[in-house]
């Protein structure tokens, strides 16, 4: 049975997991709602003890959204949140997702009811008409791709497989990336245009998408239609901030990487900064003559470090002994950085790196648009950073969950308008910052 066979991989994997983490790993729920043979809401009649690591469960079948299910329902659970069990008491409401027969339930098959609900909910219609601003991939049905208008409401859906998309200048396309597959789309239909061969993290370089830049951890290729340079990299740490004109990425030992610069025209590899610690988060400045380094040093704390690539002033170092969590960052503005970790929004003066503006309760990810940040929750709400304030507003709530990164798709730029360079890095970047 699929649906119990992905739960028992899940189970093995989140007991590896939580030798070093303590924690369980699931795929996400629109995941096992497909795969499930039957969904259904159901409420806790009796929970019993068995013994320190189990207990039985009774749930009685309220409402059916996905196959055959009725009556009251007997299930053996692990009642350790690290290897992927959950606790129950009577009374309690799930949303339950299963193999047909199944008789144990593990926390990644349980969801609240109105999670459920949503899941099993046809797709609304879009709206069809409006500038798109946005494009999303997620799980969209047989579609993996959403156009947003501004406020975040669906326009239109497209099909895709993408798991990272790029804008291209102009607004009129963008690319969608998935294995080693890019397929560049028309942003007013989200028709697929060609399709060409390339894998990783992509940056489209002119309107029409047919020149773009791809990373993918250990090489870069830099595409020209049927043309291509590929630029290996040994030791590659996985980080890279993709400009227009060249790239920067970090190379060598995790303990003391070397920033290196690649540029697109030549291949001509430069390295512009030693440093010393674990290198995680790049971003080029708009004007490509500045790069952002977040250094997560070996004895605790971490650094930003603002490096000019042409040479021409010392680099600029801010330090902070908190230790690292999570961080996406972008430079959509000579004057400004955007900073996400912790659950904030910080935006720093790039001239100094000093905090001018902090938005508390941010998600994560940082999509910008006419100088405004842009998110999407787990929860699917789309949400705007109101800088003055230091909120959070929110917009439309997508039609599901745990979907992609926002893409913002420019306006149709005025003559001599720079595009933003963004990047964003798995790793953190601790707040607040004292100069050094």
């Amino acid at each position: 049975m699929i649906i119990l066979r992905a739960f028992l991989i899940a189970l093995v994997l989140s007991v590896i997991v939580a030798a070093d983490a303590g924690a369980c790993s699931c795929v996400p729920p629109e995941q096992v709602f497909k795969d499930a043979e039957v969904a259904y809401v159901g409420k806790v009649i009796e929970s019993t003890k068995v013994d320190d690591f189990g207990a039985r469960l009774v749930v009685e079948v309220e409402r059916v959204y996905k196959g055959r299910a009725s009556g009251r329902l007997n299930y053996r659970t692990n009642t350790q949140s690290a290897s992927c069990g959950f606790q129950a008491k009577a009374g309690d409401r799930l949303g339950i997702m299963q193999s047909r027969g199944a008789t144990e339930l593990f926390s990644c098959s349980v969801i609240s009811p109105s999670a459920l609900r949503r899941l099993a909910a046809p797709l609304p219609a879009p709206r069809g008409e409006g500038e798109t601003a946005f494009v999303v991939p997620g799980p969209f049905g047989k579609d993996g791709l959403a156009a947003l208008d501004a406020r975040g409401r669906v326009l239109r859906y497209g099909r895709s497989a993408a798991y990272a998309v790029a804008a291209c200048p102009g607004g009129e396309r963008f690319l969608a990336a998935s294995g080693r597959d890019v397929a560049v789309h028309r942003v007013r239909d989200l028709r697929v245009m060609r399709r060409l061969r390339a894998r990783g993290t992509v940056r489209c370089l002119d309107r029409k998408g047919t020149r773009f830049v791809a990373f993918d951890d250990r090489r870069l290729e830099i595409v020209d239609g049927s043309r291509r340079r590929t630029v290996r990299i040994a030791e590659a740490q996985g980080e890279a901030a993709l400009g227009d004109r060249r790239a920067v990425v970090a190379a060598g030992p995790y303990e003391r990487a070397s920033i290196v610069a690649i540029d697109y025209a030549t291949g001509e590899r430069r390295t512009v900064h030693e440093a010393d610690g674990y290198v995680y988060g790049l971003a080029l400045s708009p004007d490509e003559r500045r790069v952002l380094i977040a250094i997560s040093e070996m004895g605790g704390g971490s650094r930003l470090v603002s490096v000019d690539l042409d040479g021409g002033a010392p680099p600029r170092v801010l330090e902070s002994s908190r230790a690292l969590d999570s961080l996406r960052v972008a430079w959509p503005s000579d004057g400004e950085i955007l900073l996400s970790e912790g659950g904030r929004l910080q935006v720093l003066d790039s001239a100094t790196l000093t905090a001018t503006a902090t938005v508390e309760g941010w998600p994560f990810e940082i999509a910008v648009r006419a100088g405004d940040a842009f998110a999407v929750t787990p929860q699917g709400r789309v949400v705007r950073a109101d800088r003055a304030a230091g909120r959070v507003v929110k917009l439309a709530l997508l039609p599901r969950t745990n979907v992609g990164a926002l893409t913002a798709i420019p306006p149709r730029p005025a003559a001599g308008a720079a595009r933003a360079v963004l990047a964003c890095s798995w790793s953190a970047m601790p707040t607040p910052f004292t100069a050094a």
